[in-house]
């Protein structure tokens, strides 16, 4: 049984893709493989020109991946230190990283908390940190995993405009999600199968 089998997708700079389909489909192994997370069996993949399991510095450096919910979080670091961390380890200077970070709080709609620690914040305000982190070093590629899980209809609405905004400045955005609204606010839908026993 092989997850993704007969999959052919692209997703172009300037476009978000959801890609849609029941537990079991593959919609997080598809995203992990383009993580780098995962190592694939079989088949091509390639992250802005790379191979994630030849060349994973550079595929992973072009992607960014919001997954995991608060589970990913240092719990006793404020949702600001968290994120900060993130993009020194990515490589920014202390004053850039702060500067990123403050600026995707904002954009992530986590700035109101930014300066609370992440055991005191509730799962929907966690979620909103762990987009931020996604956001912070604005990859070409944007993978989001089930993003709307634990956000209220609200941040759910404004997350759909976040994903259009980020493919109309050049990303790449692929988002796996059950939301049929956050889907519709993408530019395709692709489904997805489980494999065939």
């Amino acid at each position: 049984m092989a997850a993704l089998a007969g999959l052919d997708l692209t997703v172009a700079a300037g476009e978000a893709v959801a890609v849609v389909g029941p537990n079991g489909a593959g919609k997080t192994t598809l995203l992990r493989l383009c993580a780098g997370l995962l190592a694939r069996s079989a088949g091509t993949l390639r992250v802005a020109g790379h191979d994630p399991d030849e060349a994973p510095g550079p595929a992973r450096a072009a992607c960014a991946l919001a997954a995991g919910g608060g589970r990913s979080l240092a719990l006793r670091l404020t949702a600001a230190e968290n994120l900060y961390v993130h993009a020194r380890l990515r490589g920014h200077a202390p004053d850039e990283a702060r500067a990123r970070a403050a600026r995707a709080l904002a954009a992530a709609g986590a700035a109101a908390f930014a300066d609370r620690p992440a055991r005191t914040l509730s799962e929907g305000q966690r979620q909103r940190v762990v987009l931020a982190r996604a956001l912070v070093d604005d990859a070409p590629l944007l993978l989001l995993d089930e993003p709307t899980r634990d956000l209220d209809e609200e941040a759910a609405a404004a997350l759909g405009a976040l994903v259009r905004a980020r493919a109309q400045a050049g990303a790449a955005v692929l988002v796996a999600t059950h939301d049929r609204a956050l889907a519709a606010a993408c530019d395709r839908r692709v489904p997805l199968a489980p494999p065939a026993a």
